[in-house]
């Protein structure tokens, strides 16, 4: 079976936020600029729709993401525990959910 293929958006905040390089202390504030761009109105919510399915469905493999941020993982579940440590650090307790409230 073949892999859908990452979205977009995804793809391109994994790539400019959380690589190792540039993940600052402040990446939280950086991201949340912007997502809640006015000219992008849907982006905050496509984004965490999103970032959801990747820790609830691994949808990016350790493989890709190493590629995006050079940082590696052995396995999907290391990477997922790792995506779940991202989640809290950005949402909080917000329960990891596709549907956005």
């Amino acid at each position: 079976m073949m892999q859908k293929p990452l979205p977009e958006l995804f793809l391109d905040v994994i790539e400019r936020h959380f690589h190792m390089e540039v993940m600052g202390s402040n990446w939280q504030d950086d991201l949340r600029r912007e997502l809640n761009n006015s000219n992008f109105p849907n982006r905050a919510e496509q984004f965490q729709k999103q970032f959801a399915e990747a820790i609830l469905y691994q949808t990016i493999t350790p493989e890709q993401y190493s590629e995006l941020t050079e940082q590696e993982f052995e396995t999907p579940e290391d990477l997922e525990a790792e995506l779940r440590e991202l989640w809290h650090a950005f949402y909080g307790d917000k329960p990891v959910a596709v549907k956005v409230d």
